[in-house]
């Protein structure tokens, strides 16, 4: 008698109930969601390469803001790591997707798409519902080739007043484009170098020379074609035009180099979405000429000006008001070069030392004035609030900007400053200061109207006891600096 087989038959049935009560946690666990895959236009692209990773990155969600500070996103740095969680591929539309969701998976992903041909990158979040599923994805491709992108700068004489920003319609107006002797500003001489900016973040992608279809950057193409690039009865469309290979069609081929026109204004096209720097030469200065043009406006403490652009995006740009170029770049000369006529007719002198404003150390948090700004430039424009004007002066400091002592280099003088309302600004050549304002009262006798000597710096009616000596007046720079001398 075999007494064994009853044991054996209990012993498969139990494992095969464990086994199948593993399953069956894994699939309660477990989430379904279809993947779909279309075009601008919402047909199906069939044929794509997926991959599913966990999503790392802080979860932001403005009506439920994190109250740890290690969930807290402007206090940390995302994730650098998603490790894939699943991928694969098909030759359909769509695909069925399972994702575990056991106690230790995450509740994020992200799915990548790649289609085999025809069609650009793209991408969805995937998040998992508190009911433990997740909805069907749908994910928009872009169909080749990607709409080109486009980068329109404006120069300005920035004098109306000098602030870093164009001040709208004065300083396009013809009688505010022309330096003290009356010559007209010539924009052409200025030359714009469009450059790949990676270099600051890592592997440096240096100055583009050429655009999408390989053309020196200036090459124009023939135009007045429907979105597709095919010839249209629409006398409203101006797309680019493709022959029958795809390729753009040549109209006048560019030699690589940009220049603004008359107005100041220079259009790039036919450059790949991305982030650009742009940077602005001003012609080499005069025989007679101490500085030549100096550049006022930056961004962020740099004469590179950044321009980010999307597909297909317009010779305009709209961040707030109305719309715009994408770059604008201020320049002035100085007075000494003829960019603003000599002050006369006044008797006071305003005079100060520019210096960097720092901040104490922890727990004050009181400012100090620190070191000699070294390269810094005033101004002074008429007039202030909503009865600012036109810019009167505009010099480097210091008596003579080769001197060798810093003290020196960073102080300034301003004379024959006659009595009424001023603005002094305060920037530098490299432009590493935040563009300072000043505002102040030159007092006038009561009886005889001239300048008495004597300032009024805030606007109070209390003036300065040391005449129009303004002593050191701080600035901030764009980027803190340690210095440990």
């Amino acid at each position: 008698m075999n007494i064994s087989r009853p044991k054996t038959s209990a012993f498969v049935g139990y494992f095969s109930l464990l086994v199948f009560g593993f399953l069956a946690a894994a699939t309660a666990d477990a989430a379904n969601f279809n993947l779909n895959v279309v075009d601008n236009d919402g047909n199906p692209v069939d044929g794509f390469r997926w991959i599913l990773q966990e999503d790392n990155t802080f979860p932001v969600d403005p009506d439920e803001p994190p109250t740890n500070v290690d969930d807290m996103l402007s206090l940390n740095f995302h994730a650098s790591y998603h490790p894939a969680a699943q991928y694969g591929n098909t030759d359909s539309a769509s695909v069925g997707i399972t994702v575990p969701n056991g106690n230790n998976q995450p509740e994020r992903y992200y799915v990548s798409v790649l289609p085999y041909s025809g069609y650009s990158i793209s991408g969805q979040p995937v998040q998992f519902r508190k009911n433990n599923q997740v909805d069907d994805v749908t994910v928009v491709v872009q169909k080749f080739p990607i709409p080109t992108a486009t980068i329109t700068i404006m120069l300005f004489h920035d004098n109306f007043p000098v602030n870093g920003a164009p001040d709208l319609p004065e300083e396009t107006d013809s009688e505010n484009l022309v330096l003290a002797d009356g010559t007209p500003v010539d924009w052409t001489r200025f030359s714009i170098i469009l450059e790949e900016p990676a270099g600051a973040y890592g592997m440096a992608g240096g100055q583009v020379i050429a655009d999408v279809y390989g053309n020196p950057l200036g090459t124009s193409y023939v135009r007045g074609c429907n979105a597709d690039g095919q010839p249209d009865f629409d006398m409203t469309t101006n797309y680019g035009c493709f022959d029958l290979d795809g390729n753009a069609i040549l109209d006048t081929l560019g030699d690589g180099t940009l220049a603004p026109d008359a107005n100041g204004i220079l259009t790039i096209r036919n450059i790949a979405p991305a982030k650009y720097g742009v940077i602005a030469i001003p012609p080499t200065k005069g025989e007679l000429e101490a500085i030549g043009w100096q550049q006022t406006s930056t961004i962020e403490g740099s004469k590179v000006i950044d321009a980010w652009v999307k597909a297909n995006e317009p010779p305009f740009f709209v961040e707030f008001g109305p719309p715009g170029p994408h770059v604008f770049i201020g320049f002035i000369k100085s007075t000494t070069d003829g960019g603003f006529l000599d002050l006369t007719g006044g008797s006071a002198t305003l005079s100060g030392n520019i210096t960097d404003m720092h901040l104490s150390r922890p727990p004050e948090t009181q400012m100090y004035s620190g070191r000699p700004v070294p390269g810094c430039w005033v101004a002074l424009n008429s007039g202030v609030g909503e009865a600012l004007g036109e810019t009167l002066y505009a010099e480097p400091c210091g008596d003579n900007p080769a001197t060798l002592n810093v003290v020196e280099e960073s102080s300034f003088s301003i004379a024959n400053v006659p009595p009424g309302d001023y603005q002094l600004k305060v920037f530098d050549a490299n432009l590493d200061v935040v563009i300072a304002t000043q505002g102040l009262n030159v007092i006038a006798d009561a009886d005889t109207g001239l300048a008495t000597g004597h300032c009024d710096p805030d606007l109070d009616g209390i003036p300065l006891t040391s005449n129009c000596d303004f002593g050191d007046v701080a600035v901030f720079n764009w980027f803190a600096r340690l210095l440990t001398g």
